[in-house]
């Protein structure tokens, strides 16, 4: 359980809260991603900052281990726009969430599963096999 606002976790299944270190970096690969945020045991834990290599801002939100998770946003690799925001689950958009182009129009705003867009349809017929 979380706090988005105060970026910070209420609750965590079997963690000591009180264990997690603020403004860590934690250093993920030998070409220089990172992570500055929250970490427990050397590991994201918390509301951070994810970095490539060639220190473009790639994630910003909730993070556990490799897992993206909760919330965040999710920029484009080779320029600082958003690409998603919203609920996260394992690292797929899950929930609600807005999906935007380079310039930053809404491509989809709603409710996603597994990383796609929940598509609402609706049918009416008259039910005796002639349509109105």
């Amino acid at each position: 359980m979380a706090d988005v606002e105060n970026q910070s976790f209420l609750r965590a299944d079997d963690v000591d809260l009180n264990k997690v270190k603020h403004n860590a970096i934690v250093d993920l690969s030998d070409d220089g991603d990172r992570w500055e945020g929250d970490a427990l045991n050397e590991q994201p834990f918390g509301w951070g900052v994810l970095y490539d290599k060639d220190n473009h801002m790639v994630y910003e939100g909730f993070r556990i281990g490799d897992s993206n998770t909760l919330y965040g946003r999710q920029y484009y690799a080779d320029t600082p726009r958003i690409e998603y925001e919203g609920e996260l689950f394992k690292g797929r958009r899950w929930g609600r969430g807005a999906h935007y182009d380079r310039d930053g129009g809404v491509l989809y705003d709603g409710e996603w599963i597994n990383d796609n867009p929940i598509k609402k349809t609706l049918s009416i017929s008259s039910g005796h096999g002639k349509d109105f």
